[in-house]
């Protein structure tokens, strides 16, 4: 992918999987995520929601589809150019990763 590419993109770590960003060897600390916390304090439901996650999901992606809705505006915009319009409304997606996800911290 281009610099401008990246740049219209602001930069998000969504362009590219990188699966190396979660490991729990890392040195920043700082960045890593711990969903149901770590050490003495892990959540006790820890197994079972793991368990829960592998046969939910699979269950979810069988029956349903998971797709990017592009809305009619941005056809529109478009001028009804399907790809077009879908490859804007990827983008946008991948910029709203980076700008408007926030991370919420519950006690």
């Amino acid at each position: 992918m281009s610099r401008s590419k990246r740049d219209a993109l602001h930069d998000s770590p969504a362009i590219d999987f990188n699966p190396s960003r979660w490991p729990l060897d890392r040195d920043d600390e700082d960045e890593v995520y711990f969903p149901f916390g770590h050490g003495s304090r892990k959540c006790p439901g820890l197994p079972f929601a793991q368990t829960e996650m592998v046969a939910v999901l699979p269950k979810i992606f069988k029956d349903y589809n998971v797709e990017l809705v592009v809305s009619d505006e941005t056809l529109a915009v478009c001028n009804g150019n399907v790809r077009m319009a879908w490859q804007r409304t990827r983008d946008d997606a991948i910029r709203r990763l980076k700008d408007d996800v926030e991370t919420n911290l519950n006690i």
